[in-house]
Formats: structure tokens, C-alpha cells, sequence
């Protein structure tokens, strides 16, 4: 017998069979476990979360599980956030689309309502707890106090009097709640309740000062009338985290911003630092102007993540908004510290913010800003679409933006009460008043004009839905509701559980921005 015959026909029916296989693999190129998801798989999430994807193309939901299964399951790396089942107000508010609606439940039923306040804390500079949205960032919740417990305050103080009320469906403070861009109706869809075991952010401000002189800021001129401390001190904040982790709360995410530039607190990137040896697992961020001189320490100071605030593709199209702001030098830094960030320890993340207006949103401009994020290597690239300043007329949705071809990865955000949650609360209204609950009824109805006249203020700016929606409140208002509005808990009340009370020394801004607008 010849053995090397018998060895190659062998081998030649070896190859056909993978031949075979082969071919009929071109049938059914996508096998159904190589595209179907791991349970709970979030494939944005995932692609903004780890930065070296994007750069390599993996920037949709086929891309994005195919890297999971062939690479990032054995990396260790995450596919959802920690919290998935947990209802995320931050994606919630921040990222809604376009078509979404909400249920036609909404208005047949006591619907809970929700604010960040429910799990989230923010800490202005001078060690005082307040509201989260800047409408209400002058009713403080807890006064800085180095003999309390910051664990008590989170779970059983002011906290604790907001998560009821917004429970039973009704406004802590109708007064500061009505004028609030984050209140919503809590989606049916929601995942579970808020479960005592976390705080989902901690939001810091590190400075009230600020170089800058935006429209839509504190004024310059107030800030110098301040007489409070300018800068947080890192002990203060240093001592909250400790309370909070002592008593096995985990922050999920500790994020720098607030109505002044965190850069200007000389002692940031020791509060960097020290909150990264404290909460080793948390998400840390800074968002800034990025009107600074790039050192190579923020590079390695404990943040994941840098979002630069620039709104313009040069000067021209900056300066209109960023008063005081040089362009060149913003820029400068941010390509910077995407350089530094690709050698850094830690990986960290370079996002760039630009709010949309009329003067920077030609779509010669907007094609532009992409091209530049993409070669400055950003890991996204935000468009926020405002109401507050000089909004773009021309552009309302995401759709209204044109798109380069192998663009950067790019999201948008929305700066403006959602239509479809300002016409659910006042069909809650009529239910209310159904039910004789006429001071509650009020006080929606109360919520829904206060939004619409804070971003909506002229009529001819107002879309259609917003100006029929504005007509019948009013015309409903003259018919039923009285002109003072009440609520479940008096506005500044200081007798209430926390201490809380209206703070008369920071001063109001202008107009409003939201936690992702402010500096």
C-alpha cells in the first residue's frame, strides 16, 4: 500500500471538508451568536466608555459586539454600565431623541415624578449642598456643617423629603421645582428604583471665579460682588466622600463643573487625586473652558475624562459667546491633552462640547468642527442644542446636522424641556383637577409655563407644539387655576428635616444652563 497516497488523499478530503465549510458559511455570514448580544449589552455605552475603539472603527452595534465577543470579554472589559437595571436620569435627560414619546399612560395615572436630587448630590464652592439645576442652585438642601453626617443628609435628610414628594407625584418646592429643566415624569420603562446602596454623581464645583463673561453665566460684575469663598476647599470635599464611603455608599461618578472654571481652583488636581484614592471605581470628569496652559500633572491627576467647552471652529465663530475667551489658546490645549492622554497611566477620555448657536452653526461650520475633531484625535465630539442665547433657528434636531463621511463619533444633547414631558404634566394637570386636587393641579400646570417661558421667551421663536401647548395653559390658567400657586412643602420652609433654606449670597445667573452647559 502506498502510504504517502493514502496520506494526500488525506489531506485532500481534510480540505475539501473546510472548503466545504467555508462555502457554506458565505450563505449565512453572520452567524446568530456571533451577532446576537450578551444580555443587557449597550453597545453605545460601551463604544463611549472605552476610547480606543472609535479610532479603530468600531462605531455602531455590529462593530461594537463583535469586538466584545472576540476581544473584549477576555479583555475584562464592561458591556453596560454598572447599573444597568437602575433607572439613569443622566441618559434620561441628556440624550433623548428626536421621535421619542412618551406613554400615553403618563396622564392616566399618578405618575412619580423624578429630579437628579433623588440619588445625586452637588456641592457648590463654598461646602454648601443645593438643588441640582441651576434654577434652584440658590435653595440650599444642607448648609456646610463639619459637625454632621454626610451619609445622614444623603439618605434621611432634605434628600430623603424630595424622594417622597416626587414619589407621590407632586413637587417638593413648586416654586424652584416649576422652573426646573430636569423634572420629568418617570418612564414606565424605567428599571428598578433608586436602591439606598449608591450615589449616582457627585457634582462638584471646585471655583466660582471664571475669566470668561458668557451671555448665559453669572455676569463678571456679580461674581466681584460675591462675598462668599470663591474656591472649594479639598477638605471640605474630601470629608463628604468619607461619610459617604464609611457608610458603604459607592459614588458612581464625581463630575467638576458648576457656574465657574474648575481649572481656576490651583487645588483641583489635588482634589483629583485625593477622590481617586477614595472611590478608586468611580468615574471622575472635569469640564472646562479650556482657556489654560496644558501641564502634563492634570494628565495624571485621577480624571477619566476632559470636556472643553469650545464653541467655534475659530475665532470668529467663538468669540460672539466666549467673551473673553481665545480660541487659539482652547484649542491649543485640548490637542494637547489629546496627545497626552493616548501615553497617560490611565486612560482618559477628550470630549469636545459645542453648544450650537446661530453664529457657529452654518453648515459649512458644523462639517468643519467635525473634521477638526477627527483629526485632533477627540474621543467625541457633542453638539448641544440649546434655547438658551442665540439658538440656531435652522436647527432643532439632530437631523438638521449634516454628517461627515467617517465623521468622529459624535452625539448630540439637548438643552431644552422635552415637549412630549411638558404636554404629558399638563394632561396630569386635567387629572388633578378632576380630582379636586385643585392646588396640585395649579402647581403642574404652574411647572409646564414657567418651562416655557424660560426657554421659549419670545413667541415668534416658539415651534408649534410649544406655542399651542403655551395658548392653552393660558387660556386654561384664566378659567380654573388661581393666581398664587401653593405645594405640598413651602418654599424656604426652615423648619423642614436638612435645614434647608433659600441662599441669598450666590447670585442668580442670567439665564440657565444645565450640568453639561455651565462652564
Amino acid at each position: 500500500m502506498d502510504m504517502s497516497s493514502s496520506s494526500d488523499s488525506g489531506k485532500l478530503g481534510t480540505w475539501r471538508r473546510i472548503v466545504g465549510r467555508l462555502k457554506s458559511r458565505r450563505h449565512d455570514p453572520s452567524p446568530p451568536e456571533a451577532t446576537m448580544p450578551p444580555p443587557g449589552f449597550d453597545w453605545r455605552w460601551y463604544v463611549r466608555s472605552y476610547t480606543d475603539l472609535a479610532p479603530a472603527g468600531i462605531t455602531d452595534e455590529a462593530s461594537a459586539i463583535r469586538h466584545w465577543r472576540e476581544h473584549g470579554c477576555r479583555e475584562g472589559r464592561r458591556f453596560a454600565p454598572r447599573r444597568p437595571n437602575s433607572f439613569d436620569w443622566l441618559t434620561y435627560v441628556d440624550r433623548f431623541e428626536e421621535t421619542r414619546t412618551l406613554s400615553a399612560e403618563t396622564a392616566l395615572a399618578n405618575r412619580p415624578l423624578v429630579c437628579p436630587s433623588i440619588d445625586s448630590m452637588f456641592l457648590r464652592a463654598w461646602g454648601d449642598l443645593v438643588c441640582w439645576d441651576d434654577a434652584g442652585s440658590e435653595h440650599v438642601l444642607q448648609a456646610w456643617d463639619p459637625t454632621v453626617d454626610y451619609a445622614d443628609v444623603f439618605l434621611h435628610g432634605p434628600y430623603e423629603g424630595i424622594r417622597h414628594d416626587l414619589g407621590e407625584g407632586r413637587m417638593a418646592w413648586p416654586e424652584t421645582c416649576a422652573k426646573c429643566l430636569l423634572l420629568r415624569f418617570r418612564p414606565n420603562d424605567a428599571g428598578a428604583a433608586w436602591d439606598r446602596s449608591f450615589v449616582r454623581m457627585l457634582r462638584v464645583e471646585p471655583s466660582y471665579h471664571c475669566s470668561l463673561d458668557c451671555p448665559g453665566c453669572v455676569p463678571l460684575s456679580a461674581r466681584r460682588q460675591h462675598t462668599r469663598a470663591f474656591q472649594l476647599d479639598p477638605e471640605i470635599l474630601d470629608r463628604i466622600l468619607a461619610d459617604l464611603t464609611l457608610r458603604g455608599l459607592d459614588v458612581d461618578a464625581l463630575d467638576f463643573q458648576g457656574h465657574g472654571e474648575p481649572f481656576l481652583n490651583p487645588r483641583l488636581w489635588e482634589m483629583g487625586r485625593r477622590s481617586r484614592k477614595r472611590i478608586p471605581d468611580a468615574w471622575i470628569s472635569v469640564t472646562t473652558n479650556a482657556n489654560a496652559h496644558f501641564r502634563a500633572e492634570m494628565a495624571s491627576s485621577g480624571f477619566d475624562e476632559f470636556i472643553c467647552s469650545i464653541d467655534g471652529v475659530d475665532a470668529g465663530s467663538y468669540a460672539p459667546y466666549r467673551i473673553h475667551g481665545n480660541f487659539d489658546l482652547a484649542w491649543r490645549f485640548l490637542r494637547e491633552l489629546v496627545r497626552a492622554g493616548r501615553s497617560a497611566d490611565r486612560p482618559i477620555r477628550v470630549v469636545w462640547k459645542y453648544v450650537i448657536f446661530e453664529h457657529n452653526s452654518s453648515p459649512e461650520t458644523l462639517m468643519k468642527a467635525q473634521k477638526m475633531a477627527l483629526d485632533a484625535g477627540v474621543s467625541e465630539l457633542v453638539f448641544v442644542i440649546t434655547r438658551n442665547g442665540p439658538a440656531a433657528r435652522h436647527i432643532r434636531f439632530p437631523s438638521d446636522v449634516p454628517r461627515l463621511d467617517g465623521g468622529p463619533p459624535l452625539s448630540f444633547r439637548y438643552h431644552e424641556p422635552s415637549i412630549d414631558d411638558l404636554e404629558a404634566r399638563f394632561a396630569e394637570t386635567r387629572r388633578l383637577q378632576s380630582l379636586g386636587q385643585t392646588d396640585e393641579a395649579a402647581a403642574m400646570a404652574e411647572s409646564v409655563r414657567q418651562n416655557l417661558e424660560r426657554f421659549f421667551p419670545k413667541a415668534a421663536d416658539q415651534p408649534e407644539r410649544q406655542r399651542r401647548l403655551r395658548e392653552e395653559i393660558e387660556s386654561k390658567s384664566r378659567e380654573r387655576y388661581p393666581p398664587t400657586v401653593t405645594g405640598s412643602r413651602a418654599f424656604s420652609d426652615s423648619s423642614t428635616g436638612g435645614g434647608t433654606s433659600r441662599a441669598t449670597s450666590p447670585p442668580r445667573r442670567k439665564t440657565s444652563l444645565t450640568r453639561r452647559e455651565e462652564t
